[in-house]
């Protein structure tokens, strides 16, 4: 039989945001099942790193997870448009970086904020109790460290923007106060090694102290408390645009970070934070850093293809398109379209 196409006639578009057929042909592989895997003693409970090539369908994925009838609630973290934007546009972040000073676990610090922003906002219906009731009457030191942390940035709390601006502030002020860091920079100076020591103990410090520190405080009370008793709950936190940031060396310093700080609330069992990431970027962010690459492999699930899970794809999508039309045979495949050879090879 022969089968007529339009010459419009399509099976799908590159990209999942603008791919009409994801919908209704999207193809549940091994790798849907692990993704939304909440069972604490499962094998697939640490899986929230998605590898792939371009095009292996790692936002595909994550669109249709976040559409499952299991899963409570989801949102996403546009790393894009808060914390990236910007530590490309601060000055003094810009400045640090060109002089080779290791910003790791500043950027560590501000992906942690936005992960609790995210983590408190899908948790609960009211933000504001719940900055107020995590536990903070006791006199636990823990407890107390949390309570300095929310209370500095209470204002702010859930403006990302904000919350990242003042940080950066204080940790200016502070590395400013201890080398007078800001005469340096006016004169066009680079550091000694000295100075760069000087700088990057002055910001470990600071950052370990005054955020690092406190937010594991209100992280560990998140893991007691849980905001939400009900353990039913299965909520996702989608980070699906961190591709579009490479053009730097200072980016990967920024990527790495966040490998580093999305693992301080694996602990809350009610959510998953999912990251999607190229192969060949993780490959860079490796490739720039002593960071092994066995310390991330259980989180890391590849997305990859066989043969029949493609062919399965593509008979979907023919379906789809044709159903319907043809009365002897309404589902036409892969096979029926492509019935022919070429240099004695079946053409499908």
């Amino acid at each position: 039989m022969t089968y007529v196409f339009k010459n419009d006639s399509i099976i799908g578009n590159l990209d999942a945001e603008s791919d009409h057929f994801l919908e209704d042909c999207f193809l549940k592989t091994g790798n849907y099942s692990v993704f939304k895997d909440f069972e604490f003693n499962s094998p697939n409970h640490m899986k929230r790193i998605l590898v792939g090539r371009t095009g292996s369908g790692k936002t595909a994925l994550l669109k249709q997870i976040a559409k499952d009838p299991n899963i409570t609630k989801h949102t996403i973290i546009e790393s894009e448009r808060t914390i990236f934007e910007h530590i490309n546009n601060n000055i003094f972040i810009s400045k640090l970086a060109e002089r080779d000073i290791d910003l790791k676990i500043f950027f560590k610090a501000l992906w942690l904020h936005i992960l609790l922003i995210k983590t408190i906002e899908v948790m609960s219906e009211n933000k504001v109790s719940i900055l107020e009731s995590l536990g903070l009457a006791s006199l636990n030191k823990a407890h107390i460290q949390a309570k300095e942390y929310i209370d500095k940035y209470k204002n702010g709390f859930f403006t990302e923007e904000d919350a990242i601006i003042e940080m950066t502030k204080e940790v200016h002020e502070s590395v400013n106060g201890e080398i007078g860091i800001d005469k340096i920079f006016q004169a066009g100076g680079s550091l000694n090694e000295g100075q760069k020591k000087t700088v990057q103990s002055s910001t470990s410090n600071y950052v370990n102290k005054e955020l690092l520190r406190k937010q594991k405080s209100v992280i560990n009370l998140l893991k007691e408390d849980g905001i939400s008793t009900d353990r039913q709950k299965k909520i996702i936190i989608n980070i699906d645009d961190i591709d579009k940031l490479v053009n730097h060396e200072m980016h990967y310093q920024f990527i790495e970070a966040l490998l580093d700080a999305f693992k301080e609330l694996n602990g809350i069992s009610t959510v998953k934070i999912l990251i999607s990431i190229r192969t060949d970027i993780l490959e860079g962010v490796y490739n720039r850093s002593n960071r092994q690459e066995e310390k991330d492999l259980t989180f890391i699930q590849p997305i990859e293809w066989t043969k029949e899970e493609i062919r399965t794809v593509l008979d979907i999508r023919i379906r789809h398109l044709l159903k319907n039309q043809y009365a002897k045979k309404q589902y036409p495949d892969l096979k029926d379209v492509f019935n022919f050879k070429v240099k004695q090879q079946p053409a499908d």
